[in-house]
């Protein structure tokens, strides 16, 4: 069984694959020198011959916090991930990624997870565009997400 964490990722790579052929990678799991930024997606493939950047996502986690303190009897936590959407020039395939990304975690139950016993997750935010600085101000958008779970 897989944790938390795992299943999402899992959950936007299965949506994602036909727009986004790079995949999806956890930041965490990333070269931490520089954010998994260029060096990185280079060592890895994501930079092809063209020195062109592969379509791809990345999740960030942020630290839980607790949810519904004034009346803990669930002792339940809240997460937050984005999901940042990577493209070479314009915004055509980020903009397809977007409501596919949105749909695959909205308002969903995720449930029988190593670590968790069940989570809902919500949309939260969509950014405008944006300049990656990790990828030589290539564009970039990204997806906010709570996810409440009770461990």
């Amino acid at each position: 069984m897989a944790t938390l964490h795992e299943t999402v990722k899992s959950l936007f790579a299965a949506a994602t694959a036909s727009v986004l052929p790079g995949g999806v990678f956890d930041a965490n799991d990333t070269n931490q020198r520089d954010w998994g930024g260029y060096d990185w997606a280079k060592e890895i493939g994501l930079i092809d011959d063209n020195m062109q950047i592969v379509p791809h996502a990345k999740l960030s986690w942020k630290d839980s916090t607790a949810f519904q303190t004034e009346h803990p009897a669930l002792g339940a936590e809240r997460e937050s991930v984005e999901v940042y959407v990577y493209d070479q020039l314009g915004y055509s395939t980020i903009d397809q990624a977007i409501p596919i990304v949105k749909q695959t975690l909205h308002n969903q139950f995720i449930q029988n997870t190593d670590d968790r016993q069940i989570a809902k997750a919500f949309f939260v935010f969509v950014s405008g565009e944006m300049m990656a600085e990790e990828y030589h101000n290539r564009p970039m958008k990204f997806v906010r997400f709570s996810i409440v779970h009770i461990r």
